[in-house]
C-alpha cells in the first residue's frame, strides 16, 4: 500500500445513520446481522454516501499502480469468528455480478491492460497476462488450512 494518510473521514462510530440495502450505514459502517459478532468493520468515507469511499493507492507486483477502497476491520472484529465470516460474506456479495448488492467500485482493482504476474515464472513472462481489472474476494481461513472453494 502506498497511501500513508487519508483525508478526513466520516466517524464510523456515529450511530445515527440508516442502513442501505447492501448492509452499509451512511457513515460506511457494515451492519452485522448476528448478535454474536463483535467489533466494527467500515468503509472509510469522506461524506455519508455510497461513492465517497477513500480510494487507497496500491502497487501490485511492486510497480503496477491501482486505486481502490479498502474495508477497515477493528481488532475486536478481526478476532471474532462470526464477525470475520459476516465481513467476508458482505464483501463477496458486493463483488458478485449476480447479486442485487453488486458494487464493483468497492471490490474491483483496475489495471488498464497492465501485465500482472499470476504465478511463479518458469520463464520470464510465462505467467503474465494483460489485465483490465480484478474483482477481489475474501475467505475466512480456519485452523487447519484454507476452506474449500465455494461458488458465489
Amino acid at each position: 500500500m502506498v497511501t500513508t494518510q487519508t483525508p478526513d473521514i466520516v466517524d464510523p462510530y456515529d450511530g445515527t445513520d440508516s442502513v442501505d440495502e447492501r448492509g452499509i450505514f451512511a457513515n460506511g459502517r457494515v451492519k452485522f446481522e448476528d448478535e454474536n459478532a463483535r467489533g466494527t468493520a467500515f468503509w472509510p468515507r469522506t461524506t455519508k454516501r455510497l461513492g465517497s469511499e477513500v480510494k487507497f493507492d496500491l502497487l501490485v507486483d511492486g510497480n503496477i499502480p491501482t486505486r481502490m477502497p479498502l474495508i477497515f476491520v477493528d481488532n475486536a472484529a478481526a478476532n471474532n469468528k462470526t464477525a470475520v465470516e459476516l465481513i467476508c460474506k458482505h464483501y463477496n456479495k458486493l463483488g458478485s455480478s449476480t447479486a442485487s448488492s453488486f458494487v464493483p467500485d468497492l471490490t474491483e482493482a483496475r489495471f488498464g491492460g497492465a501485465k500482472l504476474t499470476y504465478a511463479p515464472e518458469s520463464q520470464a513472462g510465462d505467467t503474465q497476462f494483460e489485465t483490465q481489472s480484478v474483482v477481489n474476494r475474501w475467505f475466512s481461513v480456519r485452523k487447519g488450512g484454507v476452506p474449500k472453494a465455494r461458488s458465489p
